[in-house]
């Protein structure tokens, strides 16, 4: 007779049950997945130039645009410069995104254990 055993009269719901999520967490996702990318290239944007202006630091030749694209209806040199500090942005406000729900998560989350994990001695 093992240890854990069908006679203490709790069944596990199906996986489909356990993790039913609320649509607004859905639109939520896809909310932040839209608005992260925005805000991290204006970030950029505004990071890179400024940097430049102040001094803080230089860009580097390869991340300047020496002619135009064709197919940009606007001119910008530092083009690829806001492009590099946009994806940097954008991991950081992942993770600190992911922080906050892992928070809010461990805060208001239900318990961690399972009932099959509690011991009655």
């Amino acid at each position: 007779m093992g240890f854990y055993r069908e006679s203490y009269g709790y069944e596990t719901p199906p996986l489909r049950e356990r993790w039913r999520l609320s649509p607004a967490w859905y639109g939520l996702g896809c909310f932040f997945a839209l608005l992260i990318p925005v805000v991290s290239f204006f970030g950029g944007m505004v990071v890179v130039q400024q940097g430049v202006q102040r001094g803080w630091f230089t860009v580097p030749p390869d991340l300047i645009l020496r002619r135009p694209l064709p197919w940009l209806p606007w001119y910008d040199p530092y083009l690829p410069a806001y492009a590099v500090a946009a994806v940097g942005i954008a991991i950081l406000l992942y993770i600190a995104l992911s922080m906050i729900y892992a928070i809010a998560y461990r805060l208001f989350g239900g318990t961690p254990y399972l009932p099959m994990d509690i011991v009655d001695d």
